[in-house]
């Protein structure tokens, strides 16, 4: 789109402007107009794509990665990411063209248009507007896309990995000290109650048994030695 829009407007700009550009105009809208253009564009740009990407980005991907994060999300997230950032590019790109357009037709006429002669415009207009602007172009959108792409990508998932790795851990060591404590306080409470209560029923049972036994067996002796004591003794005075 970027390519058959700049030879559209670069053609009727040219048919149409040919008429009334003067030379004095060069220098002055030149370094008037790229100065301004890229302060302006890469300010404003830049600005609004890291602002709003970042913020989209962070939010939405948060969310859905931690429920869900597994092997086959890296494919999806991939997909995902090119489409909807091409979408997004080309629709802030559309709009940014077409404000720049209307801002720079407006000025350009208003300001240009009394004062550029027909041999300026013939001689240097072809030669300089279609050279500088395809090399210029092509060559600022290849170093920025690549550029800006990589290092976004880099320090993004850099300081993503980091920061989930550093969650996934604390939280799972969290959670596994907790559940384990809990499940070891339990157990080890289960074991020592049903252990002591078995020990202490048998040792109890134990107890009562052998005394039991032997204060039948006591008592017995006492009381048939005791019986046999006083029968000798009654029947010794009669």
């Amino acid at each position: 789109m970027i390519a058959s829009w700049s030879n559209h407007m670069i053609t009727s700009w040219s048919n149409h402007m040919i008429t009334s550009w003067s030379n004095d105009m060069i220098t002055s809208w030149s370094n008037h107009m790229i100065t301004s253009w890229s302060n302006h564009m890469i300010t404003s740009w830049s600005n609004h794509m890291i602002a709003s990407w970042s913020n989209h980005m962070i939010t939405s991907w948060s969310n859905h990665m931690i429920t869900s994060w597994s092997n086959d999300m890296i494919t999806s997230w991939s997909n995902h990411m090119i489409t909807s950032w091409s979408n997004h590019m080309i629709t802030s790109w559309s709009n940014m063209i077409t404000s720049w357009s209307n801002h720079i037709i407006t000025s350009w006429s208003n300001h240009m248009i009394a004062s550029w002669s027909n041999h300026m415009i013939t001689s240097w207009s072809n030669h300089m507007i279609t050279s500088w602007s395809n090399h210029m172009i092509t060559s600022w959108s290849n170093h920025m896309i690549t550029s800006w792409s990589n290092h976004m990508i880099t320090s993004w998932s850099n300081h993503m990995i980091a920061s989930w790795s550093n969650h996934m851990i604390t939280s799972w060591s969290n959670h596994m000290i907790t559940s384990w404590s809990n499940d070891m306080i339990t157990s080890w409470s289960n074991h020592m109650i049903t252990s002591w209560s078995n020990h202490m029923i048998t040792s109890w049972s134990n107890m009562i048994t052998s005394w039991s036994n032997h204060m039948l067996t006591s008592w017995s002796n006492h009381m048939i030695t005791s019986w046999s004591n006083h029968m000798t003794a009654s029947w010794s005075k009669i």
